[in-house]
């Protein structure tokens, strides 16, 4: 009976895997790909066979922070201690053609015996960034014309507070928009 609900525990975690939107890819002690699902496959143009058993360093991590993983990598295995491990941060991923590209990625450590492998969750936010940069850019668009318009330009909350208040109506009422 244990070992069929092994079996079936492995199916479905198999299942979960392959059907992650994210990239989950394990690495071991070495760093060495010990997991890498579909999504790991589609985003960064590796098949899994080709990537199971690589280090990862030299697969997706770009060469300018190469170091400083394998540097992260020795001081938890030295010291139980990683600065990232457990956070959610951004950085940069590599893809197989070279090119690199944004990434939101999760680290955690997991102990199966005396050696720890590590799970990444990542997921491209090539997308989100470029949302990001195009909003900031029609906001220094809107801030400009704002700036040059002749017409004073007033808006209120819904508590009648000014939250904007151009140049244009600066010259009108003779306050500054920080009065």
């Amino acid at each position: 009976i244990a070992w069929r609900f092994n079996e079936a525990a492995f199916a479905q975690t198999k299942l979960i895997l392959d059907s992650a939107l994210d990239c989950i890819i394990s690495i071991d002690h070495e760093g060495k790909i010990i997991e890498f699902n579909p999504a790991a496959e589609k985003t960064f143009g590796y098949p899994r066979s080709e990537a199971i058993g690589k280090a990862m360093a030299d697969l997706i991590i770009p060469p300018s922070l190469r170091e400083a993983h394998c540097r992260g990598l020795a001081h938890y295995l030295a010291t139980g201690q990683g600065p990232v491990l457990g956070k959610r941060i951004e950085i940069t991923a590599v893809r197989a053609d070279g090119t690199e590209f944004p990434v939101e990625l999760t680290i955690v450590p997991i102990r199966t015996g005396s050696l720890p492998i590590f799970t990444g969750f990542l997921r491209d936010i090539t997308e989100r960034k470029r949302a990001e940069a195009a909003r900031k850019a029609a906001e220094a668009r809107f801030a400009g014309i704002l700036d040059i318009a002749a017409d004073g330009i007033i808006a209120v909350d819904d508590s009648q507070r000014i939250v904007l208040f151009n140049k244009g109506a600066e010259q009108i009422f003779g306050y500054s928009s920080e009065e």
